[in-house]
């Protein structure tokens, strides 16, 4: 919520100054305390003694003080406080873009911290010391201002305790606000005890009653006080205190002359009392069909009810709210019958009860709840949502209501987790799903279903934080049990088994989740019918299964199904017709159809454009998974011109330690490499080992995805020393943490391995061994990873110079990913440049140009941008030169140097010129020879360097072509040795 126009950053609901504001002392001191810089200091006293109105009077005058920040956050409860800080880091930019409170706060901390520009943090109504503590800024030029009734925050900082009025503060407020002159005023001041709030209801009631101070005095001695307010720490109000809000409640209430404005006035009160202190946007009245404005014109002039300084929430005084509960807790509901023969007698409107207060809140935030698909579009508007639920619940008025307002109050909880979740905000979302089932189950019983959809939420949230072991195992006894209660096909038990499949995905077990998306299509057929909504996701999932299992033909042909159906069903912009689409392509792309994948991904980013906006996450995805086709398909430039947009825009939106950020930076890293700038790749992989540890912890799985992309890097210049030694501690940290058989450590296992590679085969192959071994046992011998772990250990047997294994396990492997992967796909092909690899090393050179010349035919036919097109093509000639066709060889060579299109530093250009240079000087062709060896040696160095080991071999040929040029230089006519 912004400010008027200004100069200044304002986020929060700053209250507007009162009517006749006083300017005390304690506004002086309290300015004089934040002179130092980093200054903290702590505003205490009781309620109503003027904490907030001094605090927001010094907010008010930064306003035009130029650049900076003033943020305003309602610090009563730990979740008020995460949604206020986060709302504050939305505004600046470094908000967790997947919506967690709990991030955004210590995102915006660490921000501030470090920040060079003056900010003011006011932190209302602190509660919880240890709890923001933690959320502090600790540098930079932020001041730090707290109220609160508690004393033990003194510790914080300086104190400006907040005393009463003096007297003559009093006397001059009440002359100025009733102008009724001084005379009479100061017994009235002292009846209230100079506390300023009651000092501004009593002003109200005489002005409202038109009552002099003698009147209002017999007036408060002759009003009951509610006998049930209870005595707190911090809270104890003379009887006159208490008895003079009243008057003003009663004052607003009652003298209009118009029923049904009184009744009006008296529901606005009410429900304001139930709903959240840190203010209620004007916005969720806007649905009421009562007399809304009137009755806040009303109540503002009556001094229960301000508007904040931006306009857009209005705000009761915690001690106004609490005498309206005490009320309404000493009331009885009272008949539609008398309330009617009220209004035909125009009598004032009756005290509202309890349930009626909280019928009224509730039916406020039910008309403003909205469906799960705009929870990320309006997760601002979600947060606000969920601070009026929670602060209704923690009146603890709705246990004294009826049974169906509890059971309303819990379906909007439900709502709230939903929301949360969704909007990504996994923190706070988890702590309120936890306290819902215990409520649900309380309320409802374990039976109802709803508490089975509490449970199924709560499940949720722990899939979202990530813990998957957790959420898996509380769904797989929910599903038990929602089973034997509600019946396998209700439409909770469906809903439960889609999530459990769906975690079974996340953690790598396809077969458990390909069962259960299986039984769910069969009984959601039944149930709701073939084109459903619900049938259509449980088909999308298992889709989805197919993909990542590698059964790419299945997925693109439910895909495909599923498309047009979405399309007629809910139309080309609702997101899950937008998903389906994306998910086709990321299929079409697997399965190595990249002319109808990127298309469509071009057309999947500008729709999410369109639809969610530039910096909605699933934008980000849409512009990440169109760089990652680009990278697989050998568009390297392109792939990093969409990563550097990208990581443009992360920095922008999220910061620079967000972890999609850092997601993005390894992102990038791994596409500079795939684009030949191996330098730029390790530089930036270096810069992100050097920043993720200390954001993320070293154990992080981020931090271990880019320790492995530095040792595939470091592997590719040649630094096989610093490659294997990363590997080893990386593969170490995964069995710690992780365990022996997690997909993670089978692939870091798979690393150390391709980092042994060829000059430690013998090391690798008990690690390939292993990996098969306990891949095809959780995973299954088909799983796309199991293929690689297979084709992994061919080629370790081939270096290892055992050629019989790594032909039988080529074989084998190039068979079953014919048969599970399709021809067409890029593994497939690798494997047969692999087996074809083998066949040349064990001598059988013909059977290896056969097959090298099959997938070059295959490469120009199915995928004629992959980079691995001019890798065969460089073997094929390989092996024709080994086979003495020089004539045959030498054309690829020079089809491969394409000097415009690669680059002069493109490793494999590299590799052409050196196997080009080679045919020429075994054709006889030296002068040739050594001119491309020159060239191919300045290369080398300036793109690896002079110790690289090509550089070596390089220099070797190039020394020895000299030797034979200058020879047949000598004697032409004489043959080369």
């Amino acid at each position: 919520m912004s400010s008027p126009a200004t100069s200044v950053v304002v986020v929060g609901r700053i209250p507007r100054e009162p009517p006749r504001f006083v300017v005390r002392d304690e506004l002086a001191r309290l300015r004089r305390a934040l002179e130092r810089p980093a200054a903290a200091v702590v505003v205490t006293g009781l309620r109503g003694a003027g904490k907030t109105h001094l605090a927001a009077a010094h907010a008010r005058s930064l306003f035009d003080s130029g650049q900076g920040l003033v943020g305003w956050v309602n610090a009563e409860t730990p979740d008020s406080t995460l949604s206020g800080l986060a709302d504050i880091a939305q505004r600046l930019g470094v908000a967790d873009p997947d919506g967690d409170s709990a991030v955004s706060a210590r995102r915006l901390r660490d921000h501030l911290s470090g920040d060079t520009v003056a900010a003011l943090l006011v932190f209302d109504n602190a509660t919880d010391a240890d709890h923001l503590r933690e959320l502090l800024p600790t540098g930079g030029r932020t001041r730090i201002v707290i109220t609160s009734v508690d004393r033990s925050f003194a510790a914080f900082g300086d104190a400006v305790d907040v005393t009463c009025f003096t007297r003559p503060e009093s006397v001059r407020y009440l002359a100025d606000s009733t102008g009724l002159g001084d005379d009479g005023a100061d017994q009235v001041a002292e009846d209230l005890g100079d506390l300023p709030l009651a000092l501004s209801a009593a002003a109200a009631t005489m002005v409202g009653r038109r009552l002099g101070y003698a009147q209002y005095r017999q007036l408060l001695h002759d009003s009951p006080l509610p006998t049930v307010l209870r005595r707190t720490a911090g809270h104890d109000y003379p009887r006159s205190v208490v008895q003079a809000i009243s008057l003003c409640i009663e004052t607003t209430e009652g003298v209009t002359g118009d029923y049904q404005l009184g009744a009006d006035v008296a529901w606005l009160l009410g429900a304001m009392a139930m709903l959240s202190p840190g203010g209620v946007h004007r916005s969720l009245l806007a649905t009421s069909p009562r007399r809304v404005d009137e009755a806040l014109e009303r109540c503002v002039a009556g001094s229960l009810l301000s508007w904040s300084t931006s306009g857009e929430a209005l705000i009761m005084h915690r001690l106004v709210s609490r005498v309206l509960r005490e009320r309404g807790s000493n009331t009885q509901s009272i008949s539609l019958f008398r309330r009617a023969t009220a209004a035909l007698r125009n009598r004032a409107p009756a005290a509202r009860s309890t349930v009626e207060l909280v019928r009224s809140a509730l039916a406020i935030i039910m008309r403003n709840t909205f469906p799960p698909s705009q929870a990320w579009a309006r997760r601002q508007d979600g947060a606000h949502l969920v601070d009026q639920i929670d602060a209704l619940w923690d009146t603890g008025m709705v246990h004294s209501s009826t049974r169906k307002h509890a059971a309303a109050m819990i379906a909007v909880r439900r709502w709230a987790v939903e929301q949360l979740t969704e909007a990504a905000d996994t923190a706070r979302a988890l702590t309120l799903a936890q306290d819902v089932v215990i409520s649900s189950e309380q309320i409802l019983g374990g039976e109802h279903p709803d508490t089975f959809t509490a449970r199924y939420l709560l499940a949720r949230a722990h899939a979202a934080c990530g813990r998957l072991d957790e959420a898996a195992a509380r769904l797989e006894a929910y599903l038990t049990d929602a089973g034997q209660v509600l019946g396998l096909a209700h439409p909770v038990t469906l809903a439960m088994r889609f999530q459990l499949a769906d975690t079974y995905l996340q953690a790598g077990f396809l077969d458990k989740s390909r069962a259960l998306h299986t039984e769910n299509i069969a009984h959601s057929q039944q149930v709701f019918g073939a084109d459903a909504y619900q049938t259509l996701n449980f088909r999308g999932g298992l889709a989805q299964v197919h993909l990542s299992a590698g059964h790419l033909a299945d997925a693109i042909a439910i895909f495909e199904d599923l498309l047009p159906v979405y399309l007629r069903v809910l139309g080309a912009d609702h997101v899950d017709s937008f998903l389906c689409l994306h998910k086709l392509a990321r299929a079409y792309g697997a399965a190595g159809r990249t002319d109808e994948a990127v298309p469509l991904l071009r057309k999947n980013l500008d729709d999410a454009m369109r639809i969610f906006g530039g910096d909605h996450p699933v934008t980000l995805a849409c512009r990440n998974n169109l760089a990652e086709i680009y990278e697989a398909i050998g568009r390297a430039d392109d792939a990093v011109r969409l990563g550097e947009a990208n990581l443009v825009e992360r920095l922008r939106v999220l910061g620079p330690e967000h972890p999609d950020t850092l997601i993005t930076r390894h992102n990038l890293a791994c596409a500079l490499q795939t684009a030949g700038r191996l330098a730029d790749a390790i530089a930036l992989f270096e810069a992100n080992i050097a920043d993720f540890p200390r954001i993320l912890g070293s154990d992080h799985p981020i931090t271990l995805l880019t320790q492995g992309g530095l040792a595939i890097a470091y592997s590719a210049s040649g630094r096989w020393d610093e490659s294997i030694a990363i590997q080893e501690a990386s593969l170490r940290d995964r069995l710690r943490i992780l365990g022996p058989d997690h997909p993670d450590t089978l692939k870091a296992r798979n690393n150390l391995a391709d980092a042994l590679g060829v000059r430690q085969p013998g090391r690798a192959i008990p690690l390939l061994e292993a990996n098969v071994s306990a891949s095809a046992r959780e995973l299954g011998l088909d799983h796309p990873d199991t293929l690689t772990y297979r084709y992994n250990l061919a080629a370790a047997y081939h270096a290892a110079g055992r050629i019989d294994d790594a032909l039988t396990n080529h074989r084998t492997t190039l068979t079953d990913r014919l048969r599970v992967l399709g021809p067409d796909h890029h593994a497939t092909l690798a494997s047969r440049d692999n087996l074809a690899a083998a066949y040349r090393s064990a001598g059988h050179l013909d059977t290896a140009i056969d097959l090298f010349k099959t997938n070059l035919a295959e490469y120009h036919r199915a995928l004629p941008g992959h980079p691995r097109l001019r890798s065969t093509r460089n073997a094929l000639a390989d092996t024709l030169r080994a086979a003495g066709r020089f004539e045959e060889a030498i054309p690829l060579y020079e089809a491969n140097i394409d000097q415009q299109e690669f680059g002069p530093d493109d490793s494999l250009t590299g590799r052409s010129i050196n196997g080009l240079a080679l045919a020429y000087h075994a054709a006889g062709r030296f002068e040739e020879a050594v001119q491309l060896f020159e060239t191919m040696f300045d290369q080398t160095k300036r793109a690896l360097g002079s110790d690289h080991p090509l550089a070596d071999v390089v220099r070797d040929h190039l020394a020895a072509a000299e030797q034979v040029a200058e020879t047949h230089r000598r004697h032409p006519t004489n043959p080369p040795a």
